[in-house]
């Protein structure tokens, strides 16, 4: 209701990991939603251009690998990142666009931050 009220602003929500799931999709264009991924989460690459064959073209592409699979492919970078104790504390960030969380977001391509400490 908020997104619709204010349609020229951009509204970021930071939700606990208990809030996703298919309500999601239909979220408006001018939210985004930031939430902790369960471990067991299937995430596929973009969709394959249509072939030209008879059928419905592919809504999902392959799978990038397990968790640990993705980490160990992703670029980390070294950050400092304040903290609730009000410290600085060096985390490594990686960042993984352009992935599909089907089951939460359906065919809308999302972004992962993957942190270590």
């Amino acid at each position: 209701m908020l997104a619709l009220a204010f349609r020229g602003r951009t509204l970021h929500i930071v939700a606990d990991a208990a809030y996703h799931g298919p309500a999601l999709r239909s979220l408006p264009p001018n939210v985004t939603w930031t939430c902790r991924i369960p471990r067991n989460a299937v995430l596929y690459k973009q969709a394959p251009p249509p072939t030209g064959k008879r059928g419905r073209p592919r809504l999902k592409g392959d799978r990038p690998g397990s968790g640990a699979q993705i980490a160990a492919a992703a670029e980390w970078a070294t950050h400092q990142v304040p903290t609730y104790s009000g410290k600085a504390e060096v985390k490594h960030i990686a960042r993984v666009a352009g992935c599909l969380w089907y089951g939460s977001f359906h065919t809308t391509l999302v972004t992962v931050v993957l942190a270590l400490d």
